[in-house]
């Protein structure tokens, strides 16, 4: 979500001043020419008294519906008794869509439940909505489009208005870091034409509604894409990894165009360029120039918390010199895997051990009983205090000799650290952060003493900061800790990167372990879903991406265990997506079963992390190579067309990377009698590379299969690590 790809679309720049105007604007044209055809009409008689009741916010189980439902606001959930409640009592739904992966997005509800007007009108006017848009995920997808009809980028929380039929009236997305009055007035001035609109004419809002949804669902639905040619992919593979790696500067480490989170996605990609054995070498070299450079521009930003490893969200400048004080689980397992990947592309032991200084971060702080995990905690957002620093502060906590070391390391000033131009707005006026400005060694021997005792004061200093944060987030408001099946499910894969960099066998165990969980917790009798319990299982339904998401998982696990039950599990969810989850061709991302809003709501950009639809690309290369049964309707719904991908390769890089699976495979046929050397040097092979295809036993021998080679049979384990040796 918003993640992760670092799409421009998903920025948290929200809408600005001018944009609320235009918006405005045109509901007042709206209203007022809907209130001159109107004149002449007569009151009908009043409404019925409702039959039903709707279905509250505060049944959870969504931390954000248990951290707001309970609020002055009476927050309902998305159902269809909910939605028929609005119908009986002719009220427009008010939803508000939100994500746990935006953290600050909950600073425009403190300042909305801080406001009795804005609050009253709420309850009185309209039949509130609460969305978790990571759940639902539709909804945060269908908030994505409808930002780009009024070309604004899409920001949380996400005010929608809509009709009892599901279609959208008129929408806003809020800027969570505008000033609280800001806000307030945005909101009052929207919802104040809104609410003229629907009493002047709600005949002709309704009928204007229906009508421009019947164009938006002709045009959301998918084209027909003709298969392409294994040449004509192999040439877009090439021409877009170009393309893409044109958009790193190797002076700073950043890759341009990439938004404000985290660049996981593009590293993940660029890691399997560096590494497939099929590519040529200069197209290798350029992949592993971009993921080292920017591997290590990440560790030596702002990305990374020095005290506890965790990596933050995204980005407030161009450099990483200051970011978003959120952090999730989520993002911790999506940016852990990816360094994993690239510290074993690399063979670099640095980056691999922020990877693993991550993982204690995210054990620490995001890990539940039973081997579940959550997204947000008491972390997920600090207070500044928590994360900057006084130079008072710092010379009452530390040692003089810890200070003095650390002074020169982070560059610490009275006047702050932080560059004018990454601080436009003074919020680090007289603060420091923890952000590397001097190699260790020089800070060392500007202190006259060796890089072991400097590391040691480092670490001294670091755990005496971790004290003090502590104390402060004693104070801090807890966030519920809710089981959630997304984030369960990517720390199993993170697992299985750590354990094929590292060779550590706990990590193996752990990624088993979690993804046991996870099938346990999740996926019952009538289906998979997000949250463990719900009172209303529409809410909390399995979406496509999610589907996409376990096979994924279930795929990782098969890699590093070569159990077959992996392979059964995963085959199982091929055949529910093709079941629930392709109209008319679309692979569309919710059930009829949980369907609110009558669109054909498709997942093809990465928008929010992973796409749905380059998830099952890849999902589906590493099937067809393992010679899995795939239902032809998924296949079929999983292809984009090229020019689709040349028009925008940076929103599909992980459909590049199952046309990468697709058309160069690096297959292993692994005798069920192999020796126990031979099967862990299988599965030490990086993740989603290679290819392991168990096969009946002929006396031990590995074959090895590439693209346009010849088969070569291998009978050691030094000559399966051969396969793969960074460079």
């Amino acid at each position: 979500m918003f993640s992760n790809t670092s799409v421009p679309l998903a920025t948290r720049s929200g809408l600005n001043r001018r944009g609320i105007s235009v918006l405005c604007c045109s509901l007042l044209l709206f209203g007022t020419l809907s209130a001159c055809k109107n004149k002449t009409a007569t009151s009908g008689p009043p409404p019925v008294a409702p039959r039903l009741t709707t279905q509250a916010a505060s049944d959870g189980p969504s931390p954000i519906h248990l951290s707001l439902g309970s609020s002055a606001i009476s927050w309902h959930q998305l159902t269809p008794t909910t939605i028929q409640y609005a119908r009986e009592t002719d009220q427009m739904l008010l939803v508000y869509v939100t994500s746990t992966q935006q953290m600050a997005a909950t600073k425009v509800f403190d300042a909305i439940l801080r406001d009795p007007q804005t609050v009253r009108e709420i309850n009185d006017q309209f039949v509130p909505v609460l969305v978790d848009g990571d759940a639902n995920r539709e909804m945060g997808i269908l908030a994505a489009m409808l930002c780009s009809e009024i070309k604004k980028p899409l920001s949380f929380p996400f005010m929608m208005w809509l009709t009892a039929e599901g279609d959208p009236v008129a929408w806003l997305p809020l800027d969570a870091n505008a000033a609280d009055d800001a806000t307030i007035s945005r909101i009052q001035q929207s919802q104040s034409v809104v609410i003229d609109m629907w009493n002047s004419d709600r005949e002709y809002i309704e009928k204007n509604s229906a009508f421009d949804n019947a164009n938006r669902r002709a045009r959301y639905k998918a084209p027909a894409v003709k298969t392409s040619l294994p040449s004509e992919n192999q040439a877009l593979l090439l021409a877009m990894f170009r393309q893409l790696h044109s958009q790193f500067d190797s002076i700073s480490g950043n890759i341009d165009g990439m938004g404000t989170l985290l660049p996981t996605s593009i590293q993940e990609c660029f890691t399997q360029v560096a590494s497939h054995p099929v590519l040529d070498e200069m197209t290798r070299q350029r992949a592993r120039t971009l993921i080292s450079g920017n591997a290590r521009a990440l560790l030596n930003s702002a990305a990374v918390d020095a005290i506890d490893g965790g990596f933050y969200t995204s980005r407030t400048d161009s450099n990483w010199s200051t970011v978003t004080l959120d952090r999730n689980g989520l993002m911790q397992t999506r940016a852990i895997q990816s360094l994993a990947m690239i510290g074993q592309a690399l063979d670099d032991a640095s980056i691999l051990n922020a990877a693993e200084k991550a993982m204690q971060f995210h054990e620490a702080n995001f890990a539940l009983d039973g081997g579940l995990y959550a997204n947000i905690a008491a972390i997920s957002l600090m207070a500044k205090e928590a994360y900057c620093w006084r130079i008072e502060t710092l010379k009452s906590t530390l040692d003089a000799s810890e200070f003095a070391l650390l002074k020169h390391y982070y560059d610490w000033q009275e006047m702050g650290n932080v560059p004018p131009e990454s601080d436009s707005k003074g919020e680090f006026f007289r603060l420091n952060l923890l952000v590397p400005k001097h190699d260790l060694a020089d800070s060392a021997a500007h202190q006259s003493i060796t890089v072991q005792q400097a590391q040691a004061l480092l670490n001294s200093a670091h755990a005496k900061l971790s004290v003090a944060r502590k104390k402060l987030l004693e104070t801090s408001a807890l966030q519920p800790k809710v089981a959630q099946a997304q984030v369960t499910l990517q720390t199993a894969s993170a697992y299985a990167s750590l354990f094929t960099a590292s060779g550590k066998e706990e990590y193996r165990a752990k990624a088993v372990a979690v993804f046991a969980a996870f099938r346990q917790a999740f996926h019952r009798e009538n289906g998979m879903h997000f949250f463990q319990d719900s009172l209303y299982l529409t809410t909390t339904l399995a979406r496509a991406g999610l589907i996409a998401l376990a096979q994924q998982t279930a795929l990782d696990v098969y890699d590093i265990t070569l159990d077959e039950a992996a392979l059964t599990y995963a085959d199982s969810l091929s055949a529910l997506l093709a079941k629930d989850y392709i109209v008319d061709g679309n692979l569309e991302e919710v059930p009829a079963s949980a369907r609110f809003i009558n669109l054909p709501i498709t997942d093809q950009t990465m928008i929010f992390d992973k796409s749905t639809v380059g998830l099952v690309k890849q999902n589906l290369s590493r099937m067809q190579q393992l010679s899995r049964e795939i239902p032809v309707s998924l296949y079929q719904a999983a292809q984009l067309s090229l020019e689709k991908i040349e028009q925008s390769p940076v929103v599909h890089t992980d459909y590049l990377l199952g046309l990468l699976y697709q058309e160069n495979h690096a297959i292993l046929s692994v005798p069920a009698d192999a020796g126990e050397n031979l099967r862990q040097a299988v599965t030490r092979l990086p993740l989603r590379l290679f290819t392991r295809k168990v096969v009946p036993g002929n006396g031990g021998k590995v074959i090895y299969s590439l693209h346009r080679a010849d088969d070569v049979t291998i009978t050691d384990a030094a000559a399966i690590k051969a396969l793969y040796q960074p460079k």
